[in-house]
């Protein structure tokens, strides 16, 4: 049976990115075009003015969607532990009925797989 692995090293730093790009998008300065009047147009004016009002709807819900996908990196990272266990409980009681045990629940970070199956898979 395979490993099912996380490290979560690489979720934190997946995280701390993702958070770091939403920073740097919401801390852009809006763009602007200044002096479009100047040509005398209407129409250059409001267009530039539309064009920066969309430029800021757009890296406001990237930086949402930054933040979005940080948040569901974290969880994941926090209860594969868990589902880890589950997994790992569920093969052992199909596997071996007759020596059933109960391995506590351990954070993902110090999880191992060693302390379940501790017999060789017959599909190895």
């Amino acid at each position: 049976m395979g490993d099912i692995r996380l490290d979560p090293s690489e979720m934190d730093n997946l995280h701390s990115r993702l958070l770091r790009i939403g920073d740097s998008l919401e801390s852009q300065p809006t763009l602007t075009a200044p002096g479009a009047n100047a040509f005398g147009s209407t129409v250059l004016a409001e267009t530039a003015a539309e064009f920066s009002s969309n430029e800021e709807t757009r890296r406001t819900d990237c930086a949402d969607w930054c933040q979005n996908n940080a948040d569901g990196v974290q969880f994941t990272a926090q209860f594969v532990g868990q589902t880890d266990e589950d997994v790992a409980q569920a093969w052992y009681a199909q596997h071996l009925p007759t020596d059933p045990a109960y391995v506590p629940a351990t954070p993902a970070h110090t999880f191992s797989w060693d302390k379940l199956f501790k017999h060789q898979d017959k599909y190895e």
